[in-house]
C-alpha cells in the first residue's frame, strides 16, 4: 500500500482513503460536541425567557435527531461516493448515544415539564398522548438494548436486529408526529414566511430542521438501494432543493398564507390602505405591555424590559423588574381618584429568594413627572418564564382587578389556596378576594354599560394551539382549566362565551366602547371586535397581519382606540419603526 510521507501519514491511506482510529475518534468527539455546541447556543441565544431544563430538553432532542440522522447519513454518503470510510463501529456507539439522548428527551416532556404535566391535557389531546407514549416506550426499549449491549450481555447480532426495527419504527414515529399531524411549529412557520410565535423572524424551528434532515437522509438511504449512480447525482440536486426551500419559505409562506382565518368572508378586513382611520402616535418602543391615560389626557406606557414612559419620556426604570420569557414590567392603573393623591399601579415579574420567578402588584406616586414611594400591595405571585397574566384595571366599583397565570403549573387554577389562574379582586380597604379562578393565562379586562366584567384568555399551546377564550366573569365561579377548555362543559365549571377553536388569537388587551369589546391579538396579528347581540356573541376582525402583534387595546379620553404592538418581544417579526402606538377610530371599524 502506497502511502505519502508527510504530516499526515499516519492518519490517512490513500489507496483506501482509510481514517486511522486515533483519527476517528477525534472526529466522533468533535462531531458531537459541535452538535451539542450548536444546539445549546440556538436555545440560549435564539430563544428567550425558558427556564434551564426546557432549554436542556430541546438540546437532548436536537442533538439526539442530529446524532442519529447523521450516523445513516455517513454510511450512505461514504458507500455511494468512496469518500471516507463509513466507520460502523464509531457509528454504532454514536446511535447508542443518540437513543439514549431521546430517552432522556422523553421523560422529561412527559414527567418532568409542569406545563406538560397534567393528565387532562393529554387526555384532550389522545392521538398526541398515545403516540408519545408509544415513542417513550419505544425508546426505554432501545435504552435497555443499549445498556445490555455496553455490558456485554447481548449478542451482537440480536443487537443490530433490535437496533434497525426499533430505529425504523421510531423514525416512522417521528416522521408521523412532525409532517402527518401538521406539527404547529413549522407548519405555521412556514405559512408566516419565516416567523412564528415561539422563534425569532427568520429564523425556522427545530422541528422543520430536523424533518428537512431526516426526509434527506431517508430519500438518501432511498436512491442509495434502487441505483446509485442515480443516487450520485440525485443528491446534490435534492440538498439543494431542500436549501432552496427553507430560503424560499421566507416568501413563499406569505403568498400561500396558509393559516390566515377570514372571519366573515363577505365583509372582508379594511386595510390600512383602504380607509384613513389610524394614525402612529409613538414608535421605537422596546415591548409596550399597557397604555393608561392621565386625567390631563398625557400617555403613560410600560416598557416589558421594566421602563415607564410618559409622553415618550423615560421617567422611571424598575430595577427590580426581571423581563423572562412573557414576564417583566407589565400592566398599570391609575387610582379611580388619581388627582387627590397620584396613585399609579404596576405588575411586574420578580426575581425572589431561592431564584424563584414570582409576580406583584406595587402601587408609585407620580410627582413631578417621576414615580417614587413604591409600596407592595399584592406579593408572591406564583410566576414562570410564561402564564404570568398581569393586566390590572380599577373597575366600576372602584375595586382593583388582577389577572394571573398559572405559571406553567395548570394544576394551580384550581388551587383556591393559590394566588395563580386567578381573577383577583382588591377593595378599597385593600382586602384581597379571589374573585373567579380555573384561569390559565387571563391577558384583558373590560366592562359593559351594566357593569358586567368580561376577561379575555389565552388557551391552549404547543402541539394544538386553539381554543382561545372571551368569558363572562360572574364572582366566585370556576371557569374550568385544566378540566374543561373551549366548548366543553362540566358540572359546576363555566363554559367560554366565546372560543377561537382551532384557530388561535392570543388574545391580550381589551376596551369597551358602544357596545363591543374590543380586544388585540398576538399570534392572531389582528384587532378583534365582539358584540353582543341578544346575548350571543358576533366577531369580526380587522387589520390582519398588517400591525403584527397587538398587546393592548384601550379607549382614550378622545373616544379612540389605542393599541400598542408587540413585534420586538421575541416571537414577532419587527418592521422599521416596530414597536408602535396606533391611534384607531372605532367609529370607522
Amino acid at each position: 500500500m502506497s502511502r505519502k510521507s508527510d504530516l499526515f501519514e499516519d492518519y490517512f491511506c490513500y489507496d483506501e482513503i482509510m481514517i486511522s482510529e486515533s483519527a476517528k475518534k477525534y472526529i466522533m468527539a468533535a462531531f458531537a460536541s459541535l452538535i451539542i455546541f450548536i444546539d445549546l447556543s440556538y436555545y440560549l441565544f435564539l430563544r428567550r425567557g425558558y427556564y434551564d431544563l426546557y432549554i436542556i430538553n430541546k438540546v437532548f432532542a436536537g442533538t439526539s435527531l442530529t446524532v442519529l440522522a447523521t450516523v445513516l447519513l455517513i454510511g450512505s454518503l461514504g458507500r455511494l461516493y468512496n469518500l471516507f470510510d463509513p466507520m460502523l463501529e464509531y457509528r454504532k456507539h454514536l446511535g447508542i448515544v443518540s437513543f439514549i439522548l431521546a430517552f432522556f428527551h422523553g421523560v422529561i416532556s412527559l414527567f418532568f415539564l409542569p406545563s406538560r404535566f397534567n393528565i387532562n391535557y393529554y387526555f384532550s389531546n389522545l392521538i398526541t398522548f398515545i403516540l408519545g407514549l408509544t415513542g417513550l416506550l419505544i425508546l426505554g426499549y432501545l435504552f435497555f438494548i443499549s445498556f445490555k449491549r455496553f455490558t456485554g450481555n447481548l449478542d451482537p447480532r440480536k443487537w443490530w436486529s433490535y437496533q434497525v426495527w426499533g430505529s425504523r419504527v421510531a423514525g416512522i414515529l417521528v416522521f408521523f408526529h412532525l409532517v402527518l399531524m401538521k406539527y404547529p411549529g413549522w407548519l405555521k412557520w412556514y405559512a408566516n414566511g419565516g416567523s412564528d410565535e415561539l422563534t425569532r423572524p427568520f429564523m425556522p424551528p427545530a422541528s422543520i430542521i430536523a424533518a428537512a434532515f431526516g426526509f434527506f437522509v431517508i430519500l438518501v438511504r432511498i436512491f442509495e438501494l434502487i441505483n446509485q449512480k442515480l443516487a450520485k447525482f440525485l443528491i446534490p440536486l435534492l440538498f439543494t432543493g431542500l436549501i432552496l426551500f427553507i430560503g424560499l419559505s421566507f416568501y413563499i409562506g406569505k403568498s400561500k398564507n396558509l393559516i390566515t382565518r377570514t372571519v366573515n368572508k363577505n365583509s372582508p378586513s379594511p386595510t390600512m390602505t383602504e380607509i384613513l382611520l389610524t394614525s402612529i402616535i409613538a414608535e421605537n418602543l422596546d415591548t409596550p405591555w399597557s397604555i393608561i391615560f392621565l386625567p390631563d389626557k398625557q400617555m403613560l406606557v410600560t416598557e416589558r424590559k421594566g421602563t415607564v414612559r410618559l409622553e415618550g419620556k423615560i421617567i422611571a426604570t424598575l430595577t427590580q423588574v426581571k423581563e423572562i420569557g412573557e414576564g417583566g414590567l407589565l400592566g398599570s392603573t391609575l387610582y379611580p381618584d388619581f388627582e387627590s393623591n397620584h396613585y399609579i399601579y404596576f405588575y411586574y415579574t420578580y426575581e425572589g429568594d431561592d431564584n424563584q420567578t414570582l409576580n406583584r402588584v406595587v402601587r408609585m406616586t407620580l410627582k413631578d413627572d417621576q414615580l417614587i414611594e413604591e409600596k407592595i400591595i399584592i406579593d408572591k405571585i406564583p410566576g414562570a418564564p410564561n402564564h404570568n397574566g398581569g393586566r390590572i384595571k380599577f373597575g366600576p366599583d372602584n375595586a382593583l382587578y388582577i389577572t394571573t397565570g398559572d405559571a406553567q403549573n395548570p394544576s394551580q387554577a384550581q388551587d383556591k389556596n393559590s394566588l395563580a389562574g386567578k381573577i383577583l379582586r382588591m377593595d378599597k380597604d385593600e382586602k384581597i378576594s379571589v374573585y373567579s379562578f380555573g384561569h390559565r393565562n387571563p391577558q384583558g379586562l373590560a366592562w359593559d354599560d351594566q357593569g358586567q366584567l368580561y376577561a379575555t384568555e389565552h388557551g391552549r399551546s404547543g402541539l394544538q394551539s386553539g381554543l382561545d377564550e372571551f368569558n363572562k366573569i360572574i364572582e366566585g365561579k370556576n371557569y374550568g382549566w385544566p378540566e374543561i377548555q373551549g366548548n366543553e362543559a362540566k358540572t359546576g365549571m363555566e363554559t367560554s362565551l366565546l372560543n377561537s377553536g382551532n384557530d388561535t388569537w392570543a388574545p391580550a388587551g381589551m376596551a369597551y366602547f358602544k357596545g363591543s369589546f374590543y380586544f388585540g391579538g398576538l399570534r392572531g396579528q389582528a384587532l378583534y371586535k365582539v358584540t353582543l347581540v341578544d346575548g350571543k356573541p358576533e366577531l369580526k376582525e380587522y387589520f390582519k397581519n398588517e400591525l403584527g402583534r397587538i398587546r393592548d387595546v384601550v379607549l382614550g379620553p378622545d373616544n379612540m382606540l389605542y393599541i400598542s404592538t408587540s413585534n420586538q418581544d421575541g416571537r414577532g417579526n419587527p418592521k422599521e419603526g416596530d414597536d408602535k402606538i396606533i391611534k384607531i377610530n372605532p367609529e370607522k371599524l
